[in-house]
């Protein structure tokens, strides 16, 4: 014979009372270590205000530009120049990457003369996170009867210009306009008034290089059309010359004005 034996089945555990276990055990976590909780809550709370308060407002100015692909047909030679050779998309491309140049930062610098202010040269736009942060804790600078610090070592004038150059293009948004010939370029600034000179003067300077690139085409076509036009004057005073030996060489009389070799 064989005997059967049955294990007898869990019984069922109850959600409702599970879930109320699992509660009391967190509310008993909370309570024993309720003091520890609340120190990393504020010190999270305190580090947040902090980095809060060391973020300077930052100011943004921008200026709307309008690139029109014209094709320029200097005197009647269309192979001489043609901005939009390569398509309109490719034009459009090398439009923005020029509004976000090195060259055109420089000009900006220049005309601005922004290497000499050294209120943009020390730009809140252009402070780290961790700089503001140490400057904010200083606490040396709020208490009196302490010496000043030494200044720091001047730089040259062209570690100036290196450095203004590089804060403007670092600065600089350039946003085309879907669907449209128009394009927004943006300029960071901590100061309102500057950031709205730097957006004018980026403008300007954008369309000032636009001319005078057309300028320069010009007058190298005219160079080249002059410099074509007396070698083509030269090789008719040679033909000139050879024709008239030709003709006293085998005793040719011109009769009746410019008949010549066929009289």
């Amino acid at each position: 014979m064989t005997s059967t034996s049955v294990a007898p089945l869990p019984a069922p555990v109850d959600a409702g009372r599970q879930n109320s276990s699992e509660i009391a055990a967190l509310w008993r976590f909370f309570r024993r270590y309720r003091g520890g909780i609340l120190l990393v809550t504020m010190a999270f709370g305190l580090l947040g205000l902090l980095i809060a308060l060391s973020l300077p407002p930052i100011y943004r100015s921008t200026v709307t530009l309008l690139i029109e692909p014209r094709t320029q047909r200097v005197v009647q030679v269309a192979e001489i120049y043609d901005p939009t050779q390569g398509g309109l998309d490719e034009y459009y491309a090398t439009q923005h990457e020029l509004l976000r140049s090195r060259g055109l930062a420089e000009r900006v610098v220049k005309k601005l003369k922004l290497d000499e202010n050294d209120a943009f040269l020390h730009d809140a736009a252009s402070e780290s996170l961790g700089t503001s942060l140490k400057r904010k804790l200083d606490w040396s600078q709020w208490l009196p009867g302490l010496p000043e610090p030494e200044p720091e070592n001047s730089s040259t004038a062209e570690q100036r210009r290196e450095r203004a150059t590089s804060l403007v293009m670092g600065q600089i948004l350039v946003q085309p306009v879907p669907k449209t010939r128009l394009v927004r370029v943006h300029f960071h600034s901590g100061d309102a008034q500057l950031a709205q000179q730097v957006a004018e003067a980026l403008g300007d300077v954008f369309i000032e290089s636009g001319l005078e690139a057309r300028l320069e085409a010009t007058q190298r076509a005219s160079r080249w059309l002059t410099d074509k036009l007396g070698g083509l004057s030269e090789d008719l005073k040679k033909s000139e010359k050879a024709l008239q030996a030709f003709r006293d060489s085998n005793q040719l009389v011109v009769v009746g004005g410019n008949r010549g070799l066929v009289d």
